[in-house]
């Protein structure tokens, strides 16, 4: 049997998708606003509701602080959260033209992404011992520049 909410979170998911595809923003954002008046959003929601207001015509200062608003709330939900990290970057750097804090921001999204790379390498390289080889594993590792597995 399915689940009827999660049918109708994917549905309200593709919606808003739709809209944004469209360049349907303000549209994009009534839906948003709509969900935040029955219950918190997301970390994705709110770095979507800060996309939307960057786009919304005319540009306006005040959609502008807003958009900043969100991606701050995004991160104080989960401050590794990549979208939201990088998202602030870029709006650091084009937005608010200041690239000495864009700068901070793509080196901490790089550093986010790398662990997770390494970690990934990690979990294929442990695989391919048990699976294939201790040597395949070391080539593999050796041929990425990670660190070694280290058995515990």
């Amino acid at each position: 049997m399915t689940n009827p909410v999660g049918r109708s979170q994917d549905h309200a998911e593709q919606l808003l998708e739709r809209l944004i595809a469209d360049r349907e923003f303000g549209a994009a954002l009534e839906l948003l606003e709509a969900r935040e008046e029955s219950r918190p959003l997301t970390s994705a929601e709110l770095v979507a509701k800060s996309r939307v207001l960057q786009l919304l015509e005319p540009a306006d200062e005040s959609n502008l602080a807003k958009a900043e608003r969100a991606l701050a709330s995004a991160l104080e939900l989960d401050s590794c959260y990549l979208p939201a990290v990088l998202e602030l970057a870029w709006f650091s750097h084009a937005v608010k033209d200041d690239s000495a804090a864009a700068l901070v921001e793509f080196e901490r999204a790089i550093d986010i992404a790398w662990d997770c790379v390494e970690e990934a390498v990690r979990g294929k390289a442990a695989c391919l011992e048990e699976l294939v080889s201790t040597d395949a594993a070391e080539r593999f590792v050796k041929l990425l520049g990670a660190k070694p597995v280290s058995k515990d």
